[in-house]
């Protein structure tokens, strides 16, 4: 007997767990992928165990999402495009709209924008035919995004301004804090800094919701570099500061994430006078970046370890470092001819 005598089938109690599981998944992805793999990699089974085709779908296309996060896009392009084909078996057009959006994504990052395109284009048309508002506005932010990437920003605007109208009647938090700092982005590569401003502080609006927490970090981010393009550095300096905060409240200080956040806030104590503060900091994300193998990470720090060193005045110290820079800088550049080789 369930709670307030409520009783449920086999399959409605899987289905349930299947669903706690997914969440739970789709949580973990933020701060410990490997474990969010097998959280996600379990509810398929049972999926599959069970007969559940619904669910199935949804979830291949989950896995696809990390696969994507773990920068294996060839993978991220397998799940996507099953999840996909067992929607069309299954004749749920709005479910399919789902995987088709997130493989156009894969071909935006790929750099293969008509294919993105046209993948975006088709999954509007199944939203459209459906009439799914939220779904409809994803996909025009998605067009926005690709014309951002492309600095065709004035379409982008169009497309953004469009699922504004359509969020707006038809609210969705995520989406609309999304959408507030892709405007805010678009604005800020046009050098309309004051309009950024105004739409990140806007998606900020939101930090006191703790399910949404995750996305205030890259509109701190945001802010702390739109006050650098202003050369306002101490309310730079405040902005990296409350993203600090949210690091250590998301146990994200030696993530990618939070090394690359680390090392940007470095430079901003450097350009404010507090070369000694930025010199830790960045020795600490050396450090981390060494033990993690994260090259990029580990090159950008010993650059600017560099740079401080020489207008410290100690030579030497620079000159070791930028040694083992380039020797690092050699892995990265191969590390992205590999990768770059094996989409091929």
């Amino acid at each position: 007997m369930f709670p307030y005598g409520i009783a449920q089938s086999k399959d409605e109690t899987v289905e349930l767990r299947i669903s706690f599981l997914d969440s739970l998944g789709r949580s973990l992805a933020y701060h410990d992928l490997d474990s969010a793999f097998t959280v996600t990699q379990t509810a398929l089974a049972l999926s599959l165990q069970h007969d559940l085709p619904s669910n199935r779908a949804h979830l291949l296309s989950q896995l696809g999402l990390l696969y994507k996060k773990e920068g294996d896009y060839a993978q991220s392009h397998v799940f996507q495009d099953s999840s996909r084909r067992l929607y069309r078996q299954l004749g749920d057009s709005v479910g399919m709209a789902l995987p088709i959006r997130r493989e156009a994504d894969l071909f935006r990052i790929e750099g293969q924008y008509p294919e993105a395109q046209a993948y975006f284009l088709h999954a509007l048309r199944l939203l459209e035919n459906s009439q799914d508002s939220l779904g409809i506005s994803g996909a025009w932010v998605n067009l926005g995004i690709l014309y951002t990437v492309q600095q065709q920003f004035d379409i982008a605007q169009q497309y953004y301004q469009k699922a504004l109208g359509y969020i707006y009647r038809n609210p969705d938090t995520l989406q609309l804090i999304n959408l507030y700092t892709n405007i805010g982005t678009t604005n800020y590569y046009q050098g309309n800094l004051d309009s950024a401003s105004f739409y990140f502080n806007k998606a900020l609006e939101f930090k006191s919701n703790g399910q949404f927490v995750h996305k205030m970090l890259p509109i701190y981010g945001n802010l702390a570099g739109l006050k650098l393009q202003m050369e306002k550095f101490d309310e730079a300096k405040i902005e990296f500061e409350r993203g600090l905060k949210l690091i250590k409240r998301l146990n994200l200080d030696s993530s990618l994430v939070g090394l690359r956040y680390m090392s940007n806030y470095a430079l901003v104590l450097a350009q404010i006078g507090e070369k000694g503060k930025a010199i830790a900091i960045l020795n600490s994300t050396k450090t981390a970046a060494e033990l993690k193998n994260l090259n990029e990470i580990l090159a950008n720090s010993l650059f600017n370890l560099t740079k401080l060193y020489e207008l410290e005045g100690r030579p030497q110290k620079a000159l070791n470092l930028l040694q083992e820079y380039v020797t690092v800088r050699e892995k990265v550049l191969n590390e992205e001819t590999i990768e770059q080789v094996s989409k091929f």
